[in-house]
């Protein structure tokens, strides 16, 4: 039985790295195999493994903080390129407006 807690530690030492390096695909696959193993546990945990539960809700707290920011930035570049396309969108119908088109002479 604490084997499959070790896993779920190592399984969770996985993750995390795989969250710094942005291997979300490779996350979704650790995902699978600790569903499978979580599946297979008792409600409640024996006592000797609380060790192994403290550092692998530590090591998820700092994944989550990973992923958190990971997904901040994604939401900050989604909004550079929704900028730019506006902008591009915007010569666009300054150009329509004006019955011709831009050139890089003018």
């Amino acid at each position: 039985m604490t084997d499959q807690y070790a896993r779920l530690l190592t399984l969770a030492k996985l993750e995390h790295e795989l969250a710094l390096q942005g291997d979300f695909e490779a996350m979704e696959r650790l995902d699978a195999e600790r569903r499978q193993i979580v599946a297979g546990l008792p409600a409640k945990p024996p006592a000797d493994v609380k060790p192994v539960l403290v550092e692998m809700a530590r090591i998820q707290a700092q994944t989550t903080r990973v992923l958190s920011e990971a997904r901040a930035e994604a939401a900050r570049e989604m909004g550079e390129v929704e900028r730019a396309g506006e902008t591009a969108r915007s010569y666009g119908r300054q150009a329509t407006q004006r019955g011709g088109t831009f050139s890089a002479a003018a």
